[in-house]
């Protein structure tokens, strides 16, 4: 006697639901995997500058023209959370590079950037002490984040290599923040 085939087919098809949902769940790591095996050098050309992309952070690549997709203004790395989990935030690093000003020196354009990021946290408690090594003529600064208590945002700009980058997430990835900019080149 032949068993009936409908509690194999509804096996399957549970089966199958609980790997979507799976994949579904941990999604955001599936995609730092496809990036990384995508881009195995782990580095980025923007601009001139050649930008290490360390696991799990990544950027946004372009299917169309098969290159970064990056705006103009900048170079955005992401580091998301391993799954969907709503507690857990999204981190970024943003890498620009500067142009020269006409009529301003690069002591003032400097200063701006510093006069920017200051007017863009008011309230905060800025530190121009870096936990690393930075490279020679950069300048960095942070503010603590209201939001996160382990949060922290800091900016670099180096007028003399000709770049600006950006961090904000958890103070304990400040070091692949400044690892990044450690290895900024052109």
């Amino acid at each position: 006697m032949a068993t009936p085939g409908w509690p194999i087919r509804a096996l399957r098809v549970i089966a199958a639901a609980l790997c979507v949902g799976i994949a579904a769940w941990y999604s955001p790591f599936l995609a730092a995997v496809s990036w990384h095996l995508f881009h195995p050098r782990a580095r980025v050309d923007y601009r001139g500058l050649h930008v290490l992309v360390p696991w799990p952070w990544t950027v946004e690549s372009s299917s169309d023209e098969g290159g970064t997709a990056a705006a103009p203004q900048g170079l955005s790395l992401k580091k998301t959370p391993p799954s969907m989990d709503r507690r857990l935030t999204n981190q970024s690093i943003f890498v620009t590079v500067l142009s020269p000003e006409d009529g301003v020196t690069p002591e003032q354009q400097h200063e701006t950037w510093l006069d920017i990021f200051r007017a863009t946290h008011p309230g905060a408690a800025f530190d121009n002490r870096t936990p690393a090594a930075v490279p020679s003529g950069t300048s960095c600064l942070s503010a603590r984040s209201h939001w996160n208590q382990n949060g922290v945002v800091w900016t670099c700009i180096s007028v003399r290599n000709g770049w600006v980058a950006d961090f904000e997430g958890d103070e304990r990835d400040a070091g692949v923040f400044f690892k990044i900019i450690g290895g900024l080149k052109r």
